[in-house]
């Protein structure tokens, strides 16, 4: 039997595993005091002293010498602070990194960033050794029982987490598809960035897509311009806070403090940038409402009595609405819209106050996004061909896509340069009739 005293062992610094649990520690040393002993020695490499496989009974050996408590293997009661070990032949390196892979992984002992970093470098040694060996390969070799079917995009996945392990979102997901989810984001952004700014440089339309603060911006604009004004501000719910879009980044606070000191600033400038015949039509929250219509009341404007209600089309497509407190709660499927009038405008046509049938056209990824179909459900209700539009809240921009299919100038503005630019992205996008 070959013994070494743990102190003597070296580890080496790009070992797979980096978090050891204290409590599976205490158990383990527990294990190897209560009669069993060791069952399997560590694995070293070809010297004798640097450690392959077998962090987890080193440290556990450890705490057993600390106590004073010698342990067992095969029958045989060793030194104390003394631990079997197994010396590996001197196989080449993607050998070891697979032997500690599988004992960690086989074990679940490894974390997610760990493995998917364990799982880069075996496939960056295999691939140098055999270019032409395929990720259903490699899966074999790492799981070779029981190996499913899925598991050709198990090694693409890791690789692709271990890639991104610089972002904070990446390295502190608690699961592989909040990881791939956090870099599918990141990848969405940087390409809808590009193509926002690409856009907006050979943009020669009559759209304005204006970035800053609406409260700053507002007061740039024209006196009596705009005929129509339709906008999704943030509705002071906490939705940054929601459960059902924690993973999505909303980049504003959206707190009631927030919320009315901002409607309450941008209240009058919307009175004012307006025409002297002019509508608006503002989304907000149910509870919100009553505020809302006090007020823009005040500075001006003639409230409609009663909120349109837009009911949220049902389907994976079209999205289910928010599910604040989905173990305890209803989803919310349904919003409000605010409706008032600036002089007497008149509408085009007598309309229900409930709006369904308006499916989600377009996905552009903003966390509070609604679709260019309820945009221009309110805005024909409003507006003739030629007419000045603002959203001053624009968001993922889908004033653009409705103003486009009813022949309006509209007017976007975004504080966040990413939504500025995902709303740029949309600039030339139309949204057809069959999709209403």
């Amino acid at each position: 039997m070959k013994t070494i005293h743990y102190s003597a062992v070296i580890i080496p610094p790009d070992r797979q595993r980096k978090e050891f649990s204290a409590e599976h520690l205490r158990n383990l040393a527990d294990d190897f005091t209560s009669g069993y002993g060791i069952l399997h020695p560590i694995v070293l490499r070809n010297d004798g002293l640097t450690l392959v496989v077998g962090e987890c009974r080193l440290r556990a050996l450890a705490i057993c010498a600390a106590e004073g408590k010698p342990i067992q293997h095969a029958g045989q009661t060793l030194p104390i602070g003394h631990i079997p070990y197994s010396a590996l032949a001197d196989l080449p390196e993607v050998d070891l990194v697979a032997a500690e892979l599988h004992e960690n992984t086989r074990r679940k002992n490894l974390t997610l960033m760990e493995e998917a970093k364990a799982v880069a470098r075996y496939q960056a040694l295999r691939r140098a050794e055999f270019p032409a060996i395929t990720d259903k390969q490699l899966m074999q070799e790492l799981h070779p029982v029981d190996t499913p079917s899925s598991t050709t995009e198990a090694i693409r996945d890791m690789t692709l987490i271990a890639k991104h392990a610089d972002m904070p979102e990446v390295a502190n997901a608690k699961s592989k598809g909040e990881a791939l989810r956090a870099i599918r984001r990141t990848h969405n952004t940087d390409l809808t960035n590009t193509l926002g700014k690409l856009i907006s440089s050979n943009y020669i339309g009559s759209h304005k897509n204006l970035l800053g603060d609406a409260r700053d911006v507002l007061a740039t604009l024209p006196s009596g311009t705009y005929a129509c004004i339709c906008t999704d501000p943030p509705y002071g719910v906490g939705a940054d806070k929601f459960s059902s879009v924690q993973e999505q980044d909303h980049k504003y606070a959206d707190d009631f403090t927030y919320f009315k000191d901002l409607l309450s600033t941008v209240a009058p400038e919307l009175f004012r940038v307006a025409s002297d015949q002019a509508h608006l039509y503002l989304f907000c929250d149910p509870r919100h409402w009553h505020i809302l219509r006090d007020i823009f009341a005040e500075v001006g404007w003639n409230v409609w009595n009663r909120p349109i209600i837009w009911h949220k089309a049902v389907g994976p497509a079209n999205g289910l609405g928010i599910a604040p407190r989905p173990e305890h709660a209803p989803r919310n499927s349904y919003d409000c819209v605010l409706f008032a009038n600036k002089g007497d405008r008149k509408v085009n046509s007598i309309q229900p106050d409930v709006i369904s049938n308006c499916p989600r056209t377009t996905v552009s990824g903003h966390p509070a996004e609604k679709p260019a179909s309820v945009y221009i459900n309110l805005l024909e209700r409003s507006c003739q061909p030629g007419d000045q539009v603002l959203d001053p809240f624009a968001g993922g921009g889908p004033i653009f896509p409705a103003a486009n299919f009813l022949h309006l100038h509209a007017t976007g503005i975004n504080r966040d340069e990413a939504d500025h630019n995902l709303a740029a992205s949309r600039l030339n996008e139309h949204t057809f009739k069959g999709d209403l």
